[in-house]
């Protein structure tokens, strides 16, 4: 299937153009690949402030449900002034391996604007750690069981529920242990010991 990509807005990029570039069938995996990775060129090169770049990242966010990829996609985006550095990694447990990296002539304070403002077209992404001024890391995060997103390695740090006890359970008045005195042993001292009767007489 030929990818036909000759819009010249990122708003053009509508549902029907998504599904022929993430279309795997009758297609290698890598075909597949390599179209959305066009697609996300096309989109960085012609992006333009205030002009809907941010649909970059609806599909990235698709690309991270994609059953091809070989591990949890991880996106580091830097700030370079005037221009965004999106660096798209594969995170393979003991190291990342990079996928693309793209650069969009769109201040990030746009970008980090919607993604933190849309966090519904994100999923399954979402942001990860604290967000700085000049970088923002997304990763895939977990739906909390109140529709919330959950981050993957967040904890639960609810406090806990304070149990009410019984006055029987508390001493009305802290005693002092029993003091007993200390048994004085008795030292007990070897005897002599006795001469050798073999040796009497000898000098």
């Amino acid at each position: 299937m030929t990818l036909l990509l000759d819009f010249d807005s990122c708003y053009e990029v509508d549902a029907t153009l998504l599904d022929q570039a993430f279309d795997v069938s009758g297609a290698p995996v890598g075909v597949a690949r390599d179209r959305v990775m066009r697609l996300l060129e096309r989109m960085a090169r012609i992006a333009k402030p205030r002009a809907g770049a941010y649909r970059i990242f609806e599909v990235i966010a698709r690309l991270a449900r994609s059953g091809w990829l070989t591990g949890p996609l991880d996106i580091v985006i830097r700030d370079f002034g005037i221009a965004t550095e999106i660096d798209l990694r594969i995170d393979e447990g003991s190291r990342f391996s990079r996928l693309r990296t793209l650069s969009l002539a769109v201040p990030l304070d746009e970008l980090s604007a919607w993604i933190h403002q849309n966090p519904g077209p994100l999923a399954p992404l979402g942001v990860f750690g604290p967000s700085k001024s000049s970088e923002l890391r997304l990763r895939i995060v977990e739906t909390a069981a109140d529709g919330g997103n959950q981050d993957v390695h967040s904890r639960d740090t609810s406090p806990n529920q304070m149990l009410s006890l019984p006055k029987e359970a508390y001493r009305p008045k802290a005693t002092r242990p029993e003091h007993r005195p200390t048994a004085r042993i008795p030292v007990v001292k070897p005897l002599p010991p006795k001469p050798d009767r073999d040796d009497e007489g000898w000098e």
